[in-house]
């Protein structure tokens, strides 16, 4: 418990500069690229006898790591320029390269077979659109990957605190630590606070918040020219779904290690396992959050 809390402590102090703060965005991409990079390594280590072979591994890692920062460009030029440009080619382009490149190598790597070429995909899939969200959210602006992070963080922070203390219910057998009161405890906490702050950003400190927006919408879609009242009506059913969508992301991840008899998928957060058992919310989370964001431009356009 101690060197949980102790590692969450130290990620706070060093991540919430890096990704929360303009001047340090060249090195938010930086470590976003190497978290990345870490994760899809992950992802094909976590085979156990299966493991791939140096070449397929290599490149599901290469892949992966493109096709995040091409999504995240073709993503970036909709939301955050109301167009969508030359990237639109070169992603199609993308998506139908990928998938060719993984199938023609499993003709001629004699080891690497099917269901390599299926952990692939997903790989890739998974991980590189789930950062692919992430980094768009800090494309849009600092209060987006905040957000993000809010929900998620909140939480995940109650729902393992309360479940501890008065979890009694058991909800999977996917991973038995967690209970339905710890659940429902997380959903309602990380509603509330993800909610307060994205209705009350004019109140965060000015180094969060060096554009002086009013709430999470403002200067993003027409909702956020409205009083916080009907913006509760909006960003609140959308934590709330975010915040249940963060715990069954957090399940996702737990399936994925249970199929290899897995503890965790690395060791590179010491009491947190790895990149993915860290970053398994917030990529699930991200996806969902850039859906709901685009579908909210394309129906609430800014006037």
């Amino acid at each position: 418990m101690k060197k949980r809390v102790l590692t969450a402590l130290v990620l706070l102090v060093l991540f919430v500069p890096i990704f929360a703060v303009e001047i340090f965005y060249p090195l938010f991409l930086v470590v976003i690229f190497l978290l990345a990079g870490i994760a899809a390594f992950e992802m094909t280590r976590i085979l156990g006898n299966e493991k791939m072979s140096l070449l397929p591994q290599v490149l599901t890692i290469v892949l992966t790591i493109l096709l995040m920062i091409d999504t995240a460009l073709f993503i970036g030029e909709g939301l955050i320029l109301d167009k969508y440009g030359g990237l639109f080619n070169t992603h199609l382009f993308m998506i139908f390269l990928f998938p060719l490149i993984i199938l023609t190598l499993m003709v001629f790597n004699k080891t690497y077979n099917i269901r390599q070429v299926g952990y692939s995909l997903l790989t890739i899939i998974y991980v590189g659109l789930g950062f692919a969200s992430i980094v768009t959210l800090r494309q849009m602006g600092i209060r987006f990957i905040i957000y993000l992070f809010a929900v998620t963080i909140f939480t995940d922070m109650f729902a393992f605190f309360i479940g501890i203390k008065f979890g009694k219910h058991k909800m999977t057998s996917i991973s038995p630590k967690k209970s339905y009161e710890g659940a429902i405890a997380g959903t309602i906490m990380g509603t509330l606070l993800a909610s307060l702050f994205a209705l009350f950003y004019d109140k965060v400190p000015a180094t969060f918040n060096p554009d002086n927006h009013m709430t999470l919408l403002s200067h993003f879609s027409s909702i956020g020219d409205h009083s916080r009242g009907i913006q509760a009506l909006v960003i609140v059913p959308i934590t709330f779904c975010a915040s249940i969508l963060g715990q069954i992301g957090d399940l996702v991840a737990s399936k994925l290690k249970r199929e290899f008899d897995a503890k965790d998928f690395g060791d590179i957060f010491p009491g947190h396992g790895g990149v993915i058992d860290r970053f398994d919310s917030a990529m699930f989370v991200g996806m969902f959050l850039i859906a709901i964001f685009i579908l909210l431009k394309a129906i609430f356009p800014l006037v």
